[in-house]
């Protein structure tokens, strides 16, 4: 992964970007790309497969941890990523994430599917990654993510 030489095997955790990718290529296949989203497909873990949803809403009781606050501030939800990725892939209007049923994103397929590739899926996972990422380098962490409490314990995916 890039040159860099990680302490555990996260290789089954790296292959959630082939979930991405099958959803890239499953088109406008909106039932196979919410499956992929629902379920996982590439990812494996000891109780079945990760999968996108669980990392978009992996926020949704409420956390201390900084960036997820940020986001929940700017969104109004916990899961947001998960709300809008549902409002895309259900083709619903959602007065918060667009109008998928009768709006300019659910004009063509290929407005419509550009949601899916570009946001929710990769905010959660980002947000997710960050708080990984941050809690691997930094465990005392006495940067931002500590700014509320001091104390940060991050979320495990």
């Amino acid at each position: 992964m890039a040159g860099y030489v990680a302490p555990s095997v996260v290789s089954e955790h790296a292959k959630i970007d082939l979930d991405i990718k099958d959803i890239e290529a499953a088109g406008t296949d909106w039932a196979a790309i919410k499956q992929i989203y629902m379920e996982g497909k590439n990812s494996a873990k000891s109780s079945g497969l990760r999968n996108l949803q669980s990392m978009s809403t992996s926020f949704s009781s409420g956390s201390d941890e900084y960036w997820a606050k940020i986001a929940h501030d700017y969104w109004g939800a916990w899961d947001f990523a998960d709300q809008h990725l549902m409002a895309v892939l259900d083709g619903t209007d959602s007065a918060l994430y667009g109008n998928y049923a009768t709006g300019v994103y659910a004009s063509t397929d290929a407005a419509r599917k550009q949601v899916p590739l570009a946001c929710p899926g990769l905010k959660s996972l980002a947000l997710n990654s960050l708080s990984d990422a941050i809690s691997f380098l930094c465990p005392e962490c006495p940067g931002p993510c500590a700014v509320d409490s001091g104390d940060y314990k991050p979320s495990m995916i």
